[in-house]
């Protein structure tokens, strides 16, 4: 993986980490928040695979067909 990948995958962690450690006083909107970050980031992981899947999948077909 790239190391955007990696460092967004802490940030999740970091995340997560944070959910499990509230407690039942945690405000919702917090919570709500948090998770909301926490998707963003999911979707930028994604993106970001995704991105590099198609550029290397696209590389090896140019260096087939040159």
């Amino acid at each position: 993986m790239k190391e955007g990948i990696e460092i967004k995958l802490t940030m999740l962690r970091g995340i997560i980490d944070l959910m499990t450690s509230c407690d039942d006083s945690t405000e919702l909107d917090t919570l709500r928040n948090v998770a909301l970050t926490a998707l963003v980031i999911v979707d930028d992981i994604s993106d970001e695979y995704c991105r590099e899947q198609f550029d290397e999948k696209r590389t090896k077909a140019n260096n087939v067909t040159v």
